[in-house]
């Protein structure tokens, strides 16, 4: 088998073009598929960008759990229901791929970590409210167990905040406006219990971009360290936030880290793949973690109730040191446990 290339380098017309014979194991997935980054980039632009919609439950297993911090859903059904709501909402919504990270095998399934640029027109009334004619710009990490052609399993993080803030909407009084279900509070306060059960992160085992995520966030949440970036990185945070510089991106994570007290950490999936073929451009990495805490400040006055987060993050790392980050959480259902919503 040849090596998987990433998105890094390749236009839309070279992600959808026939990509010929398999560069990785993939049993009983449709044959016109090469690898699991040609199976992700384009089952995603047919389902929305082409909004061959239906393709959902070809592509989705009938009871596949889709876990998100505003509430979780399970089955294509649901899925379907809950794409045609949005595109009503937003119907010219596109999604350029920015990258596709994974990990796994044809045998136990591949995880993939599939990080969607998105722009999208505010033209019909929806969860954001009337509409507003406004047109705004934010990322998604969609993170996808896929086996057999389907995806059986996923984790979705979507700048909710960068999506109320286009729409000229306060993250926190979109939460007030929108509150969760019972179940969705049933659900989170048994995620914060798993997560404070869970052993202390510790120290990364081995070397090299496979250590970064539990190095990193011991460091900048944990309190052991700081550095990993280089003085030029950038990170692209919640809210459509571009930070710029390895101290100001420190500066970013102190004040996460300032938000929370009694906090816990779980890493759930690590990843990492060669950035491109060319060796200079290093490694991407992706990480899906949970965080649990009580509430100490910085999204408004200390309330102490206990806070859940599910975030993913993406780097490259170029000679051991972070040259870009992506690390997303959904803000506005972060709003609505701080405000009891």
């Amino acid at each position: 088998m040849s090596r998987v290339p990433g998105i890094r380098g390749r236009d839309m017309a070279a992600l959808l073009a026939p990509q010929g014979r398999r560069r990785q194991p993939m049993p009983g997935f449709d044959r016109e598929f090469a690898d699991i980054v040609d199976y992700i980039v384009k089952i995603t632009h047919r389902i929305w960008d082409e909004r061959m919609i239906g393709l959902i439950r070809r592509y989705y297993a009938a009871d596949c759990p889709v876990w998100m911090l505003g509430g979780p859903v399970a089955g294509a059904e649901t899925i379907i229901d809950g794409t045609i709501r949005t595109l009503a909402e937003f119907p010219d919504r596109t999604m350029v791929p920015e990258a596709v990270i994974w990990s796994g095998n044809g045998r136990d399934g591949y995880l993939s970590s599939h990080r969607i640029a998105s722009t999208a027109t505010h033209l019909g009334p929806g969860a954001f409210g009337p509409p507003t004619g406004r047109t705004i710009r934010f990322r998604t990490i969609a993170d996808c167990l896929c086996r057999q052609n389907r995806i059986v399993e996923e984790w979705l993080v979507r700048d909710m905040s960068a999506m109320a803030a286009g729409l000229g909407l306060e993250p926190d009084a979109l939460a007030a406006a929108t509150p969760a279900s019972d179940a969705t509070r049933r659900w989170w306060a048994a995620m914060r219990a798993e997560v404070w059960s869970a052993p202390r992160l510790g120290a990364p085992r081995g070397s090299g971009p496979r250590a970064l995520p539990a190095a990193l966030l011991n460091a900048k949440l944990l309190g052991d360290g700081r550095g990993f970036h280089r003085p030029t990185a950038r990170l692209f945070a919640p809210g459509g936030r571009t930070i710029a510089g390895a101290d100001a991106i420190d500066g970013w994570w102190a004040a996460l880290r300032a938000a929370f007290a009694d906090i816990a950490i779980r890493i759930d999936h690590v990843a990492v793949n060669p950035a491109s073929g060319d060796p200079a451009d290093g490694h991407d990495v992706a990480a899906r973690w949970w965080l649990a805490g009580r509430h100490a400040g910085g999204w408004g006055t200390a309330t102490g109730r206990d806070l859940l987060l599910l975030a993913i993050s993406h780097w490259q790392v170029v000679d051991g040191a972070v040259t870009e980050e992506v690390t997303l959480f959904d803000e506005v259902a972060l709003w609505r446990q701080i405000r009891g919503a």
